[in-house]
């Protein structure tokens, strides 16, 4: 599962609120903007009522008589169709009123609310006297027919609104994202950095320059952890490293005294366990040189002729036991990288395939540059168990620790190598029975700046060449 972004939530979170906000800011306005209108509608009505209280006067006949302004008089016109006006007596009985009413419009309350047939009211109430009786003026508007100006302007108030607010939303959020991100910074630089820490790069530390004061903590305590890391390989490295030489000096003292004073018959038991020490004891002198080895230096050199070289140095070796060497590819294949490194690596795996190779047998070496620079060392022993792929190449780690014929340190050696190299290596079964040992390097271009292979150029892959003799 990919982890989450700590930028992607912290700017889907500022959406949110400010989507939030900006529903809020439109309701409140809409509810300031409704309050509003209501309020104009109030005072209007009123006003309304109060021109229909001044326009009365007491008829003859015992009524009351109104004469109204025009203005007021076409608001209550039944084409209009808004306003209905209703003036009653002290007995709610109504005089006169707009549209015949014969009823009255709504209570006794100051503002009210009702309904008359299909039409929903809402009205003021003012009281006043006329030839000195009592009189209730009723003014009331129909809901369902509001005024067209209040209706189109809540509509554009509604749409600016949107088309304000949207733009404005979208350039705060840009702002707002923009803003988290600047801040961030400092952190992504720190998370840069720490992606740089590795085995070979325990001296590095992450910057506390401009961290934010949450983080700083962290990363201090990221750089004091490194720093007794870094202490305790470099002291890790030098307890093996001393503890080699100091022993490979009694070391040769006791083969040489053996050597001397006992017979050969006698000695030569004693003689194959001092070299199984001594190789012990060059492996871990080899492995604190490889702990200590940076990328500072690498080159470029030639890995067929290197790969050649140590076939030519072993093959000796593998006559003594009755195997031969073969290699076989291109007659250059130039790498970036240690070449002392990568020899000991290949040296390695020659050694190891000629120890489990059965006599008369072939150890292959075969390299290529296709489609990255690689190295095959193949035996016909019994190969290895799929269980037991990974556990090789592990430090002290032996099949069948009652054979005594080694530390298990030589494929341990070869890992590490490969990976200051950034390559890998890997072992599995090969056609025909036994193992097969392949490390591939990753493509590099030497300093002179031609491609190491043909695929890195883009051009074709060089023809196979022909079988070197045995050695």
């Amino acid at each position: 599962m990919k982890p989450p972004s700590l930028l992607r939530e912290l700017a889907f979170d500022l959406m949110i609120a400010h989507l939030a906000a900006v529903v809020v800011i439109v309701v409140l306005v809409m509810q300031v903007l409704s309050s509003t209108v209501s309020a104009l509608e109030s005072r209007d009505m009123r006003e309304m009522a109060a021109d229909v209280l001044h326009g009365l006067s007491a008829a003859p006949d015992g009524g009351v008589e109104l004469v109204l302004p025009p203005a007021t008089r076409a608001r209550f016109s039944p084409s209009y169709g808004r306003y209905i006006y209703a003036v009653l007596d002290g007995h709610d009985r109504i005089l006169c009123s707009s549209a015949g009413l014969t009823a009255p419009p709504g209570p006794d309350d100051p503002t009210f609310q009702s309904h008359l047939g299909t039409a929903a009211l809402f009205g003021v109430t003012r009281r006043g006297t006329v030839g000195g009786r009592p009189v209730l003026v009723q003014v009331a508007e129909d809901m369902n027919h509001r005024d067209v100006l209040m209706d189109e302007v809540a509509g554009a108030v509604l749409s600016r609104i949107v088309w304000s607010v949207v733009p404005i939303y979208f350039i705060l959020v840009t702002m707002a994202v923009l803003r988290t991100r600047r801040r961030l910074r400092p952190l992504i630089r720190v998370s840069e950095a720490a992606a740089h820490i590795g085995p070979q790069a325990t001296g590095f530390r992450l910057p506390e320059i401009n961290v934010p004061l949450e983080i700083r903590p962290l990363v201090v305590a990221v750089n004091t952890g490194l720093a007794r890391l870094d202490h305790a390989f470099g002291a890790q490295r030098e307890f093996i490293e001393d503890a080699a030489h100091e022993l490979r000096t009694p070391l040769t003292v006791l083969r040489t005294r053996v050597e001397a004073t006992l017979d050969p018959a006698l000695g030569a038991p004693l003689l194959d366990d001092i070299a199984i020490i001594s190789r012990t004891v060059t492996q871990l002198l080899r492995i604190a040189e490889l702990e200590g080895i940076g990328a500072a230096t690498h080159s470029t050199f030639d890995l067929a002729q290197l790969t050649r070289a140590i076939a030519s140095y072993l093959a000796p070796v593998g006559r003594a036991k009755g195997r031969t060497i073969a290699v076989d590819g291109p007659d250059s294949l130039p790498v970036d990288g240690n070449a002392e490194v990568l020899g000991q690596a290949i040296n390695n795996l020659v050694e190891n395939a000629l120890a489990h190779s059965p006599e008369g047998s072939t150890v292959e070496i075969t390299f290529s540059a296709l489609p990255c620079p690689a190295i095959r060392v193949r035996d016909h022993g019994p190969g290895v168990p799929a269980a037991e792929r990974e556990l090789v190449f592990q430090r002290f780690w032996r099949r069948d620790r009652r054979r005594g014929t080694g530390a298990g340190l030589g494929l341990s050696i070869v890992r590490r190598a490969v990976e200051l190299h950034g390559g890998r290596v890997s072992v599995s079964d090969a056609e025909g029975g036994g193992a097969l040992f392949t490390i591939s390097l990753p493509r590099g271009i030497p300093a002179d700046g031609t491609p190491a292979s043909p695929a890195a150029a883009g051009g074709p892959p060089s023809p196979r060449p022909t079988r070197a003799p045995s050695a």
